[in-house]
């Protein structure tokens, strides 16, 4: 019983120690007022996400493999959205339905593509990226084989609903393999590689199907897309490795399993120098789902999703309605209606590549201007002493504003020249819209990742799930503002929506780099106050222990 006391005793004196340095150190934070080691300390949580990415054991061949195949896998998604709209006229004639509930099977496509990555991104970020590329692509299989087969209407809008339900969540995942493996100054240009292989589908869709329909008839539209799952099904198998860091580390960490691609059974895993990842790996719970949904209450990225949802969904009103409007105003045939979205779809690859070049030059630009050591940490002095965390949505946001004009100006001009102009003027102008969307989604997808990199799946999950919800309610409307409006004043007020709402990336200019700071300040005063509360705890528990030993 003495030897008990005096551990007990000793317990509780390490503990008053424990919790005299805690509360001294909480007596020691001011939010108002903070010393500059603290402060620089803060600015540091901030940025550490962009540490580990930098000293990635992958080279650069290596990981521009793993973002290939991750896009091979994620062009899936928009290539059965878009296969789909050539062929809306003969689905409806096949299945026997008015044209307008075959569009309203596009509409649950893109609700269920908002909605399911909510699941499978949070699951990626803790279970792995390969498990659940190959779950989702699986399901996007069976869903495929499904439609070939079906002849009602209501097994149509269920399994395209299955169909999205896998699918969708092959973009999130791809973000969340370029969120793993790279560092802040290629990001943009890996995220715009990606995006132009995904966006390749705005225009291989609409002509594959036309050409398909036209040839074999719309059922054979199934078979071409169950036929390239699985070869991108195989494609993950064989090349791509696990790279979530909980389980891979830094692409230093030999894997086992699931997580192990075919090929390393054949050649030896490169650049490994740990059997276990040292990074801490946290379990898959319900509230894993809802903690995505909770970012959505900090201002920047609320605000930085919200655009580019605005853009994307002007962008989707636009192509959604292209067939309707240009078919019967040039009688276009099936082949034809299918070769009018090739500029789209070029005008989206173009500004994927392009501007994903310009926003690693900005950042590279930005990060020599300022003369930093850390690539991570983008810092300036100011005339107090103190020093201010770089603004990161300014690296970004550089050069942009021309951006949005032209993108204001492309959409109010195109509603116009529908009626007047030559068909090749009006290809023209889509081009124009679809790259200014398209970079400028870019940037928006690229400032996300950059918030929350640890949690690149989840975030591009809630990302998709805001484009969505609001390009749903886009293409619901767009019909009936068609014929309420008319073209002309239908985009213009597109445009005009665009342009009020462009003040919000201003906002983001000034104020993100405050906010994100404010972020980083208050986790580590909770990670403070957690620790003190936690010795109380503990001390608590070993006082209770005393009273009442033997």
């Amino acid at each position: 019983m003495t030897s008990h006391n005096n551990t007990i005793g000793q317990s509780l004196v390490s503990t008053d120690q424990s919790l005299a340095l805690t509360n001294e150190s909480l007596s020691q934070v001011d939010t108002c007022s903070i010393s500059s080691d603290d402060h620089q300390e803060l600015e540091r949580t901030t940025a550490q996400q962009y540490v580990n990415t930098d000293e990635h054991a992958f080279s650069r061949r290596k990981r521009n493999l793993c973002v290939c195949v991750a896009s091979a896998a994620a062009l899936l998604s928009p290539l059965a959205s878009n296969v789909y709209l050539s062929a809306t006229v003969k689905m409806s004639e096949e299945v026997g339905v008015p044209i307008h509930k075959i569009t309203l099977t596009l509409t649950i496509y893109m609700v269920v593509q908002g909605v399911s990555p909510s699941f499978w991104g949070p699951l990626s970020d803790v279970k792995g990226r390969r498990l659940v590329f190959c779950c989702t692509l699986v399901l996007y299989l069976i869903a495929n084989i499904c439609l070939a087969v079906t002849r009602d209407y209501g097994s149509l809008a269920a399994f395209r609903a299955l169909q999205a339900a896998g699918g969708a969540a092959t973009i999130a995942i791809c973000s969340g393999v370029i969120g793993d493996i790279a560092s802040p100054a290629e990001r943009g240009g890996m995220i715009g590689m990606s995006s132009a292989i995904r966006q390749a589908a705005q225009f291989l869709g609409p002509v594959a199907g036309g050409i398909i329909t036209h040839y074999h008839g719309v059922r054979a539209i199934f078979c071409f897309l169950a036929m390239i799952t699985s070869v991108v099904l195989l494609m993950v198998v064989v090349f791509l490795p696990e790279t979530l860091p909980p389980i891979a580390g830094n692409g230093d960490v030999r894997l086992h399993g699931i997580h192990k691609p075919i090929m390393y059974a054949f050649k030896a895993q490169p650049d490994v120098f740990k059997e276990h990842s040292q990074m801490p790996s946290k379990p898959f719970t319900l509230s894993s789902l809802w903690t995505p949904i909770c970012l959505l209450t900090q201002l920047d990225v609320f605000i930085v999703m919200f655009y580019g949802g605005i853009i994307y969904t002007i962008h989707n009103m636009v192509t959604a309605s292209s067939t309707g409007l240009l078919q019967p105003r040039f009688k276009l045939t099936d082949v034809q209606t299918g070769l009018i979205f090739l500029p789209n779809g070029i005008g989206v690859i173009v500004g994927s590549f392009v501007w994903g070049n310009v926003l690693d030059r900005n950042w590279k630009t930005y990060d020599s201007k300022h003369e930093s050591n850390d690539q991570e940490l983008l810092e300036k002095k100011s005339g107090n002493g103190r020093f201010k965390p770089v603004h990161m949505e300014r690296a970004r946001l550089r050069h942009s504003w021309w951006l949005l004009l032209g993108f204001v100006a492309s959409v109010c001009g195109y509603g116009f020249v529908l009626k007047a102009a030559h068909l090749a003027v009006v290809l023209v102008m889509q081009f124009c819209i679809a790259f200014t969307a398209q970079a400028v989604f870019a940037m928006c997808s690229t400032m996300s990742i950059d918030l929350f990199p640890q949690a690149a799946a989840s975030v591009t999950g809630l990302q998709n799930l805001v484009r969505c919800t609001l390009g749903a309610a886009g293409v619901a409307v767009v019909d009936l503002m068609l014929e309420r409006f008319g073209p002309g004043w239908t985009y213009s007020i597109c445009a005009i929506v665009a342009c009020a709402t462009s003040p919000l990336l201003v906002f983001c200019w000034m104020r993100g780099a405050s906010l994100r700071e404010k972020r980083a300040q208050k986790l580590k005063e909770e990670e403070r106050m957690g620790r003190g509360r936690e010795t109380e705890r503990v001390k608590v528990v070993l006082e209770v222990e005393c009273e009442h030993a033997p």
